[in-house]
């Protein structure tokens, strides 16, 4: 998935296939460089979430990305399938996590 946010794109990706990160990038248009890069680690996010390390496949997966302003500023929304225990069993469950960010006034 991915957002605009002139002159930023935002692209979460990753782990549809049990091989790749979870990665945030955060790319400048404009001057066609990296601004950050970021791996979603399950723990990032909570420590109920099914640790994706471990030998067994769990699903980690990113699905949306959104970009919003409020009255304490910017931030990314991001949204993620994931596995979780509950009594002995694995369920599948989407959650939206909120990361807020800076960005830097021109210079």
């Amino acid at each position: 998935a991915n957002d605009i946010y002139f002159p930023y794109v935002f692209i979460n990706s990753g782990d549809s296939n049990h091989v790749d990160q979870p990665i945030l990038w955060c790319i400048n248009l404009v001057t066609e460089t990296l601004v950050f890069k970021q791996v979603n680690t399950t723990d990032r996010f909570g420590t109920d979430i099914l640790n994706q390390t471990t030998s067994e496949h769990y699903d980690f997966e990113p699905e949306t990305i959104g970009v919003y302003k409020d009255s304490s500023g910017f931030y990314i929304l991001q949204g993620f399938n994931y596995e979780k225990l509950e009594n002995s069993a694995i369920h599948l469950f989407r959650g939206l996590w909120k990361t807020p960010i800076e960005f830097r006034k021109g210079g």
